[in-house]
């Protein structure tokens, strides 16, 4: 677990004091997580919190185990954010051709004399491969996996 605390701060460039600070804890507790001892279940909340992570990475007594629930959590946040652009991009094609419907329709009500639906249509037809494109070839999980793996080479 101290190694976690220690690692974590670090990545963050805060200092003890700005760790305590930002998770409402003294800064002695910092220092006493950092050193390996035993923290209650509010520290590792307030840590957790202040980490965007969940307690149980400095709950564990094993820093095998703080790691793997690190690296558990990490994966997680990750698939959560490629869920919420997938999400977002549906929402986006269905708010898409709701609108373009509606647009269709008050233009055939008008009888068509002028055909101007087509313009929004193809317009924001554009912005929707976009978005499609960026959400599903370009930061897809294999273009992911495939960053990362680049990054760890660049770094040995």
């Amino acid at each position: 677990m101290a190694h976690m605390v220690r690692k974590l701060r670090t990545e963050q460039g805060w200092s003890q004091e700005q760790l305590a600070e930002i998770a409402g804890l003294s800064p002695r507790t910092v220092q006493r997580a950092e050193t390996g001892k035993n923290c209650s279940l509010d520290t590792a909340q307030a840590l957790a919190a202040a980490f965007d992570t969940t307690p149980s990475v400095f709950l564990s007594g094993d820093a095998d185990e703080a790691r793997g629930n690190l690296e558990d959590d990490q994966r997680h946040r990750r698939i959560t954010r490629e869920v919420r652009r997938r999400m977002g991009f549906f929402r986006h094609l269905g708010i898409y051709l709701a609108v373009n419907a509606l647009l269709f329709a008050i233009n055939a009500f008008n009888g068509f004399q002028t055909v101007w639906f087509i313009y929004p249509l193809l317009g924001w037809g554009i912005g929707i491969a976009s978005h499609a494109f960026k959400v599903f070839v370009l930061f897809g999980q294999s273009w992911e996996e495939r960053e990362v793996e680049r990054r760890k080479r660049a770094e040995e």
